[in-house]
């Protein structure tokens, strides 16, 4: 039954002897009744909409119009359209710019559409006169993401009122106090301990449509940017009016007696109160786990990986790599395989228990690193992990040579001059630690030399690094490899908040540049200044840190940089200290146990805490130098990728100057760099996602560009012209350094098994990769290595290469062998095949 009422029964809109036949009271009716002649018309014009036949919707609406003002004797009363009678115009035109995005809509967070309710937030907060905000509670994570737009609305003198709480003592004081340092936001505290305090809506003031957020979402990091969150925005119209219903019930919140102003004084007895219980929130399985000193739980991956490494032996494999993110548990991980191997298994399920001392001498190890403090890390996780007093190791390393023991950590600089002391198979299981440094003369000797029934590769290094050398040290058999995308989702890393902040103090312009380095000494005028300084402090001030201590890591650019910044920030109030490579064994572990206990604040280092290094607490990294190369990018932040207790995220503040490699931060954030696309059409895509802030990186994790780093890197990368020999050469002589080749060898077709997307773009732009080599390696170099082809030859290879499109890998192979062979046939092919990927002989039986 239509609620419209009868024409003749104007007055009679209840009849109380019919209130059972479902009429409406009267207080609904209202609202009710214009709904329905509204959806009425709506129906109609929904129905043309539907069938894109936008005219006949004019012309239905415009036939309507000119019937009721027909109707209408009183000319105030006629109804206009664009200051025309009632005509439309079409294509409509947006009539106001407080309308952003769609009029209704329910936001979710989309990273794969760019779309999430923090890009919402911001554009409506842009866009506003004045803001309301009422949540539950309010995270630092989250204060962090909008601090940036917080100071342009201060800056445009944007006023805003917040109603928060601290129901479940979830707030954080952080950020309350951040909150409270804007003049132009005032907040109040919903402090009724007997009641529970969900709401979560934003509303926003404009010149004419007023609109409102309504949902899930409270402000933190998760909530605004990753979690699974429903929120509805509508806009206000006369005949929708949630936004005034929401800004009434928000005023009477705000003025009842349960709303307390915020002060310091609050602020100072809520951390009071918050440290004086046992707060008892929602159980967290991560922290739990953290807080199990004498219990080891293995984490997914290394639950996966330590299946795949039986699994492997099995199969008849001694040499294995695994490549895994920073901070998922590799060291960890070999422990757990050491017990493994030598079926040293828990009596309990995920449990430890002691080893029997007849074991012991049974358990024939050598852990290997190139660093003391990697080896001191590993010695105490192995202890852990099989119960074995510290003693019971042997040490090759800081002079000590304890070659008695059974179980060896050995830094590689002193194994080289004894390890032939060592008969080749005494030792079962060999692990080498940071296996990217392996290539060196020292490693390569070493490894050489030893014949265990199982040797292990460790690395966070990407796929780049040393590509396919190292792979053959260890059979090209990659047991397992977890990348920081996958890390992130498995929660086995705390996220990153990245801050890419202008480097105004250095125009990189001015500084001499040759053979992929600049200047040291006129870099470091332009770094040792006070001004930059102030400028560092003020960004760390801004941006702050997860937690209530601050313990950063300052990356700089030599050791006269860092004793520089050292002494800058004890002068402006921070406990602070320098490690390098000069730095005596002994003095770094005072210092880094000073770093470890929070009694410094910010260690100002140089190369030595780029990997390896476990300092779970880092909450601050700052990027105080050019980053010149993605691999130096990736292990600095790694610094920071390592879970604690009461650790949400570590922050990330990089100072990009107008350096030659501004752009290298896209090969880390970027979903496009290793896509199989050409160079050319991940260009326009790597464009878009530096437009939308790398808004789907994985879970938790932010990225912000300030808007002249954003502009001049995507500046550059516009300009790029993949066809320019200049460009061309840049790549080439790039990824040659990526994957460590000196300047004295040069690029083989060999080298691209990792690149195969840059190979296509040599040959297809220079005619044949030969072309390559003639242009951008050093003749004499080419000379050296017998590099010389007619033109009959080099026709021949430019031909194998269209043919040969290096795609696949059986293809590659193909070209490899032709290099250096004159006849290829099926079965030489079938042999490559099986000694490049390292599969056993009944390969050929399932062909």
């Amino acid at each position: 039954m239509s609620i419209l009422a009868k024409k003749s029964e104007p007055n009679n809109l209840i009849n109380t002897e019919e209130k059972n036949n479902n009429f409406l009271e009267i207080t609904e009716y209202k609202e009710n009744l214009e709904f329905e002649v509204l959806e009425t018309f709506s129906e109609k014009i929904s129905d043309f909409i539907g069938k894109n036949d936008y005219q006949k919707v004019i012309e239905f609406t415009e036939k309507q119009l000119y019937l009721l003002n027909q109707s209408f004797t009183d000319k105030s009363e006629k109804i206009k359209i664009q200051n025309t009678d009632f005509h439309f115009e079409l294509p409509l035109k947006r009539k106001n710019s407080d309308i952003i995005g769609n009029i209704n809509e329910l936001i979710i967070n989309e990273k794969v559409k760019f779309r999430n309710f923090f890009i919402y937030l911001k554009q409506e907060l842009l866009n506003c006169k004045k803001f309301y905000f009422i949540v539950s509670f309010v995270k630092y994570s989250g204060i962090q993401l909008l601090i940036s737009t917080l100071d342009e609305l201060e800056k445009q003198g944007i006023q805003g009122e917040i109603i928060t709480s601290v129901y479940l003592n979830i707030t954080d004081s952080k950020a309350l106090r951040k909150l409270l340092s804007y003049e132009n936001i005032k907040v109040k505290i919903y402090n009724n301990s007997s009641e529970s305090f969900h709401t979560k809506a934003y509303l926003f003031e404009k010149e004419k449509y007023h609109s409102v957020i309504i949902g899930s979402s409270n402000i933190s990091q998760s909530a605004l940017y990753s979690a699974e969150e429903w929120n509805v925005k509508l806009t206000d119209s006369s005949f929708f009016n949630i936004y005034k219903k929401s800004l009434n019930q928000f005023e009477k919140l705000w003025h009842s007696n349960e709303a307390i102003e915020l002060t310091e004084d609050f602020i100072d007895e809520y951390e009071k109160y918050k440290k004086s219980i046992n707060v008892q929130n929602t159980f967290d399985y991560r922290k739990t786990k953290i807080k199990q000193e004498n219990e080891f739980v293995p984490n997914s991956m290394q639950k996966r990986v330590l299946q795949k490494l039986r699994e492997t032996r099995i199969n008849g494999n001694k040499k294995g790599l695994v490549i895994s993110a920073t901070g998922t548990g590799k060291t960890y991980l070999a422990a757990m395989d050491i017990k493994q191997f030598f079926e040293i298994n828990s009596n309990t399920e995920n449990k430890l228990f002691e080893i029997n001392e007849s074991k012991i001498s049974n358990i024939k190890f050598l852990f290997i690193a190139h660093r003391e403090e990697l080896l001191e890390n590993a010695m105490n996780v192995f202890s852990r992990i099989l119960t074995i007093d510290k003693n019971e190791f042997g040490r090759i390393y800081s002079g000590l040579k304890e070659i008695d023991k059974s179980m060896i950590f050995a830094s590689i600089q002193s194994l080289r001059n004894c390890y032939n002391e060592f008969n080749p198979d005494f030792f079962d299981y060999v692990i080498v630690d940071e296996f990217h440094h392996s290539m060196s003369d020292s490693y390569l000797k070493t490894l050489s030399y030893f014949n265990p029934k199982f040797l292990l590769g460790l690395t966070a290094t990407p796929k780049r690094m040393d590509g396919k050398d190292i792979l053959s040290l260890c059979d090209y058999n990659v047991v397992d490899e977890i990348g920081i995308k996958e890390a992130l989702e498995e929660d086995l890393i705390v996220p990153f908040h990245y801050f890419g902040v202008n480097d105004y103090a250095v125009n990189y312009d001015n500084i001499p540049y040759k053979n992929g380095k600049y200047n040291e000494k006129v870099l470091l005028e332009n770094l040792l200044l006070n001004t930059r300084t102030d400028y560092i402090v003020e960004k760390i001030n801004k941006f702050g840190f997860d937690g209530d201590k601050l313990s950063a890591v300052a990356f700089c650019q030599n050791i006269e940089h860092a004793f520089f910044m050292k002494k800058e920030f004890t002068n402006k109030g921070y406990k602070s200290a320098v490690i390098t490579a000069n730095t005596s064994s002994n003095e770094r572990s005072e210092i880094l146990d000073k770093f470890k206990n929070k009694k410094i604040e910010i260690l100002c280092v140089v190369d030595i805490l780029n990997e390896g290094i476990d300092i779970p607490t880092i909450n601050l990294l700052l990027f105080l130098r050019p980053t010149m190369s993605s691999t130096i990018f990736i292990q600095q932040i790694g610094r920071g990728l390592r879970k604690a207790e009461n650790k949400d995220f570590v922050t990330i503040i990089d100072f990009i100057g107008n350096h030659k490699k501004d752009y290298l931060l896209i090969n880390y954030f970027s979903n496009e760099v290793d896509n199989k696309d050409t160079l050319f059409t991940k260009k326009g895509k790597i464009i878009n996602e530096i437009k939308n802030q790398f808004s789907n990186i994985p879970k938790s994790c932010y990225v912000e560009l300030d808007r002249v780093c954003q502009n001049r890197i995507i500046e550059k990368i516009e300009k790029i012209n993949f066809s320019s020999k200049n460009i061309l050469k840049e790549l080439y002589l790039d990824y040659k350094q990526e994957i460590g080749k000196s300047e004295n060898e040069i690029l083989k077709i060999s080298d691209f098994d990792t690149d195969v997307e840059l190979f296509q773009e040599l040959s297809l732009k220079l005619g044949s990769f030969y072309n390559a080599q003639l242009q951008f390696e050093n003749p004499e170099i080419l000379k050296q290595n017998k590099i010389s082809l007619n033109s009959e030859e080099i026709e021949f290879l430019a031909y194998l290469e269209k043919k040969l499109t290096l795609v696949e890998p059986f293809t590659y192979l193909i070209a490899k062998y032709l290099i250096n062979n004159n006849f290829i046939n099926s079965e030489i092919i079938i042999n490559e095949y099986k000694n490049y990927f390292n599969i056993k002989d009944d390969f050929q039986k399932n062909m």
